[in-house]
C-alpha cells in the first residue's frame, strides 16, 4: 500500500487510494502536512542545511479507467477546483468528472504550497 495503513479503509469505506475523492484528499494532505512539518522542523531540506535534496510527492498512479467507484470520484469546475457532486445541485453543468491529472495536479500544487523552497517530482511526469 505504499506506506499507507491497511486498516485505512477499513474506517473509512469511500476511501478510494490514489484517487479524485473525498476521503481521499483530507488523509493525503493530513499525511503530507505532517511528513513536510517534521522534516522542515527537523531542519532536513538541503536549503536548511539537511540531506533531503528533493521528494516524490506521489507514485503508482493508475489509468483514470480505473476508479473502484465512480460515484465517489468528485468533480471538477473551470478553474480545476474539486466540487463534491452532493454540492453541486443545479450548479452541475460546466463541471466535468475529476480525473487523474486533477488529482497529480492538486498533489504538486499542495507539495509546493507546504515546502516552496523544496524540488518536488511526480511520477509518470504528472504534474510539471
Amino acid at each position: 500500500y505504499g506506506g499507507i495503513p491497511e486498516w485505512l479503509s477499513l474506517h473509512k469505506p469511500k476511501l478510494e487510494m490514489r484517487r479524485p475523492n473525498r476521503e481521499w484528499l483530507e488523509v493525503m494532505k493530513v499525511f503530507v502536512t505532517n511528513a513536510v512539518t517534521y522534516i522542515t522542523d527537523q531542519k532536513l531540506w538541503a536549503h536548511q542545511g539537511g540531506n533531503i535534496i528533493m521528494a516524490q510527492i506521489e507514485n503508482e498512479l493508475g489509468a483514470d479507467g480505473d476508479f473502484e467507484s465512480p460515484e465517489n470520484r468528485l468533480l471538477v469546475d473551470d478553474k480545476g477546483n474539486f466540487v463534491d457532486p452532493s454540492d453541486a445541485g443545479p450548479k452541475r453543468k460546466g463541471l466535468r468528472n475529476a480525473t487523474i491529472q486533477d488529482y497529480a495536479d492538486w498533489c504538486g500544487t499542495m507539495a509546493q504550497q507546504l515546502a516552496p523552497n523544496v524540488t518536488w517530482t511526480m511520477c509518470n511526469g504528472l504534474y510539471a
